[in-house]
């Protein structure tokens, strides 16, 4: 097969970032489809030519990444009993070259020491190859992976490497210079070449068949060892995350039963099945519902855990029973298989019921699949695109911005902490400040849209007494008429693994209290029923012809402006919610205009929005000097606040915890930064009044906070507060008071 033109053109861009709707988008990504398919041929015949009855292409990447166009294609070639081993035989294309080479692609995976030094160790047999292959030793390449790809023509030939003991050792000290290093060898065509060659794909084929040889040697250690068994291990995430999160953390699985019921039938068969499981294995993390979570190598084979320190408390029990794994992936939230397959998939029998058992011998097929799901190397129809909770933030803002909005990581982090604490949050602020297109692109950034009804916009409208509007109500024929909101319930209903947004757009033009306490009363019913969270009825059979409960994968966010035109809002709304002021405008600042790259949306799954914990209990066990941490504090600031009755309860400590933990897990801002946005959001907008009491109640919470006495605003004191901007905040309120009645509403 002849290799075309086109196929190196498609690189030859200065520009990678894929804009879906510019001008001209739908011809690029024409044109990158034709070459990436024309490239998956090519290689496909290369691998065929090489006449092996062993190697198979396992992947080709996509043909563009993360929204931008793909500098060059990229495919691994193995052998069909070691697609666990990150050893393989490359071919990549460019704009201006060809290669074909035995490389290694586990450099995401820092652990994988000894197998890097296997893969390396094609070294020691270089001369044996030579003879017995007859290589011509002027037509290979060597070069390590401290070389670009641009730098090809500079790379020296296997007879320079060879002849030159200078170079060898250059590069034997490199790779011992840091388990991180690999070297590779491998034939590098230039774009005349390739062009000029009437049936390159046969000569490809004759190089991957020499190749075959040193990556087989090269791997021979797997090969001759028995063949390892692969393993779905569910790791109880659908009923509680804390059991995985631990998992990760101590490189195991983990399972529990309960002393004294040793002899029963279930649990003598999940011991005898666990113990089954060697050295050299591969085992998948299941959530238990259609998800998986990473996967890796058994370095340790059945054992009890006997240090207090590493027991995982979950449901009174301690899950001291543990196999060794190195995770060469491990997610923080799950990907989900959508498709209808799951068991077959997985390479199980047709007839195993998924749900009562703890641990699955699945195959290699089976083991294959469930790896591209995790990498997001599969089908689209099969796996919603998996993000961790630290990577999406990221993300999100990246979006937001790419529309040519101007807000700050930190603040697009406290957004996702407060969604994913309690799916009630408030956007405050003066009009014009981006309010409702910061939730609208939100949405968008994960693939919730008006046009999937994954996104719904609802005005408020000041005539709002009731629930009826929202809800629905009961016409004069009998029938039921779903509101706004149950429509956006009912949908949510069909695909629970889906997030659905809200947005109550000037939610407080007519009273929060009227037309939305049956939600707020519902929010707070939430508790955990078989492994699922559930609520009591938001409408009843008598009203609807059915009890319609508050899913769990909606979530709801209001934007409120404060004037003379709206409603100021009770303690009992303001404590159900997160209270997010957008009153910052930086009108000169145009920066953020000046790169505006697309970013692609992703399709993530309701998992990484929905809320972990509903009572302090959850995230108590495991973590009690955390939660002693956060309750101290809200005891002492509580304190200050009682002498005006304007202290809090157990609700908005609990809350304030779980917001907390999601921040320590994820690294995303310090203690100090995400407790400054929980008073900020949480305790402040609460604080009224007009009189002497109040004055000496923010005094003593700017002093709180800053450590020095009032006196007016010092912007050194704000600068080195504890809490900056809560501090500032409380000198907004006591400016205020001097007209004689403060609010934190009042702008």
């Amino acid at each position: 097969m002849k290799i075309k033109k086109h196929s190196f053109d498609v690189f030859d861009r200065d520009n990678f970032v894929y804009r879906v709707g510019d001008d001209g988008s739908s011809k690029v990504k024409e044109e990158y489809m034709s070459a990436w398919n024309d490239w998956k041929e090519i290689v496909k015949r290369a691998t065929e030519a090489s006449n092996s009855e062993d190697l198979v292409v396992e992947n080709t990447e996509h043909w563009q990444n993360s929204g931008n166009l793909r500098r060059r294609f990229w495919s691994r070639i193995k052998d069909s009993d070691l697609f666990h081993s990150p050893s393989c035989i490359a071919a990549m294309i460019s704009k201006d070259n060809v290669r074909t080479y035995l490389e290694w692609h586990g450099y995401k995976n820092e652990k994988l020491v000894e197998e890097r030094r296997q893969h390396n160790s094609w070294l020691s047999y270089i001369t044996d190859w030579i003879n017995e292959m007859s290589i011509n030793t002027s037509e290979y390449k060597v070069w390590t992976n401290k070389e670009e790809d641009e730098n090809f023509e500079n790379y020296p030939s296997l007879e320079s490497f060879i002849s030159n003991s200078s170079l060898k050792k250059q590069t034997v000290d490199y790779l011992n210079s840091d388990n991180k290093h690999w070297v590779r060898i491998g034939k590098v065509y230039t774009k005349e070449m390739v062009l000029n060659h009437e049936d390159f794909t046969a000569e490809m084929g004759r190089t991957i068949s020499d190749l075959e040889w040193l990556y087989k040697r090269s791997t021979a250690s797997n090969t001759d060892k028995q063949k390892p068994k692969y393993w779905l291990f569910n790791v109880y995430y659908a009923n509680d995350p804390t059991v995985w999160e631990k998992c990760r953390q101590l490189d195991v699985v983990a399972m529990q039963y309960e002393y004294g019921r040793e002899s029963s039938s279930s649990v003598t068969k999940h011991i005898n099945t666990v113990k089954q499981i060697e050295i050299g294995d591969y085992v998948v993390a299941y959530t238990g519902n259609k998800g998986l979570l990473g996967y890796g190598k058994v370095t340790k084979t059945y054992f009890e855990e006997d240090n207090p320190e590493k027991y995982i408390h979950v449901t009174g029990a301690h899950w001291k029973q543990r196999v060794g794994v190195d995770w060469e992936i491990a997610l923080s939230t799950p990907v989900w298989y959508k498709g209808s397959t799951f068991v077959e998939d997985l390479g199980l029998e047709s007839n195993t019921v998924m749900g009562h058992s703890t641990i699955f011998n699945i195959s290699l097929k089976g083991f294959s699949f469930a790896k591209r799901l995790i990498n997001g190397e599969s089908n689209e129809n099969e796996v919603l695109p998996s993000v961790s909770q630290s990577e999406l933030p990221t993300h999100i803002h990246s979006y937001i911005k790419s529309k040519g909005f101007n807000y700050s990581l930190e603040d697009i982090k406290n957004l996702y902490l407060s969604i994913k604490t309690k799916p009630f949050v408030i956007l405050s602020g003066i009009s014009g400040t981006g309010k409702t297109k910061i939730v609208q692109w939100l949405a968008e950034s994960v693939g919730a849209t008006s046009k999937n009804k994954q996104f719904t916009l609802i005005p408020v409208r000041p005539d709002w007494n009731d629930g009826s509007d929202l809800l629905g109500y009961v016409d004069i024929k009998g029938d039921f008429k779903p509101g706004h909101l149950t429509k956006v319930i009912e949908e949510a209903e069909k695909h629970p693994n889906l997030p659905y947004f809200v947005l109550l757009d000037e939610m407080n033009l007519a009273r929060v209290e009227h037309y939305f306490s049956d939600m707020l009363s519902v929010m707070e019913s939430r508790k955990w029923k078989d492994g699922k969270m559930v609520t009591t009825p938001l409408l009843t059979e008598e009203t609807a012809k059915r009890n319609i409960t508050l899913p769990s994968n909606v979530y709801v966010l209001g934007t409120v402006n404060m004037d003379e035109t709206t409603h100021p809002f009770s303690k009992k709304v303001l404590d159900r919610a997160n209270t997010i002021e957008f009153n910052t405008v930086e009108l000169g600042n145009l920066s953020f205009l000046e790169d505006l790259d697309e970013v692609e949306p992703i399709k993530a799954s309701n998992s990484i929005f929905l809320s972990d914990f509903l009572h302090l209990k959850d995230v108590y066990v495991g973590n009690e000097d955390f939660v002693q941490k956060v309750t101290n504090e809200l005891v002492e600031i509580n304190s200050i606040l009682q002498p005006t009755n304007s202290h809090f309860g157990y609700r908005v400590r609990d809350e304030i915890s779980f917001y907390l933990y999601y921040n320590k897990i994820n690294d995303f801002l310090t203690f100090e930064e995400a407790f400054d946005f929980c008073i900020l959001q949480k305790i402040l907008p609460r604080l009224s009044g007009s009189d002497q009491r109040t004055e000496e109640m923010l005094q003593n919470l700017y002093k709180h906070f800053t450590g020095r006495e009032y006196t007016s605003l010092d912007e050194e004191d704000i600068k080195e507060a504890k809490y900056p901007k809560s501090a500032k905040k409380v000198v907004e309120m006591l400016r205020r008071l001097h007209d004689g009645f403060t609010s934190f509403w009042i702008s």
